[in-house]
């Protein structure tokens, strides 16, 4: 299991200093929706120069121009960006090819996709190519993502499986023994006291439900 921290609703500075202090525990450093719209796209290429040991995210959920959006991420630096579920198959097909021709990776996100659809749009993404498929919570949402976590287990073979929203030292040890690929945290290590103890604790309890 990989282990992505999330920057949301933060200052460029603290996003920095946070990154800095907890990098080590990291695979992943996403620059999330709204600090990509918060901030020029050119510091998708800062974090990769400042954190090159970690994989740096750009959060667009793309809807639209999937091979030109994506290509604009995969240009100023990211390693990863996303796609949302929901949109058509063709965008998702665009922003798998522009993943594929710079050697980059995509993931696509399942926010909004009914409880009851997620199997078969779960095939549907697969079969597109997309690197990761991800559960994720939106912000409120307080139902348990357990259930369609264990949908997406049952139903993906080739993509990896990713889990977002929310997730804190309980959810976490809910989920783990499903053993996602990568799971998404923010805010309980971003607000915590302590964010390096945060992030080692956590990345301890995924390693030992490996």
């Amino acid at each position: 299991m990989k282990l992505q921290l999330a920057l949301d609703a933060i200052t460029l500075e603290d996003a920095v200093r946070i990154v800095k202090q907890v990098s080590s525990e990291l695979d992943i450093v996403e620059l999330g929706t709204p600090f990509t719209w918060t901030h020029p796209i050119e510091t998708i290429g800062m974090f990769k120069r400042e954190f090159p040991h970690n994989l740096i995210l750009a959060d667009y959920k793309i809807m639209d121009g999937g091979e030109y959006c994506a290509g604009l991420a995969y240009d100023a630096g990211a390693d990863i960006t996303t796609v949302s579920a929901r949109t058509l198959d063709i965008t998702i097909q665009g922003a798998v090819k522009a993943a594929r021709d710079r050697g980059r990776l995509i993931l696509a996100d399942m926010m909004g996709v009914p409880s009851e659809e997620m199997a078969s749009r779960a095939r549907e993404v697969e079969a597109l190519g997309v690197d990761y498929i991800c559960i994720h919570r939106g912000l409120g949402v307080k139902d348990s993502p357990l259930e369609n976590l264990k949908i997406l287990k049952e139903t993906v073979t080739q993509s990896q499986i990713a889990i977002a929203g929310g997730i804190d030292l309980d959810t976490l040890r809910e989920i783990v023994p499903l053993k996602p690929d990568l799971v998404i945290v923010g805010s309980a290590i971003i607000r915590a006291e302590n964010p390096l103890l945060m992030a080692r604790t956590m990345r301890n309890i995924m390693k030992e439900a490996e």
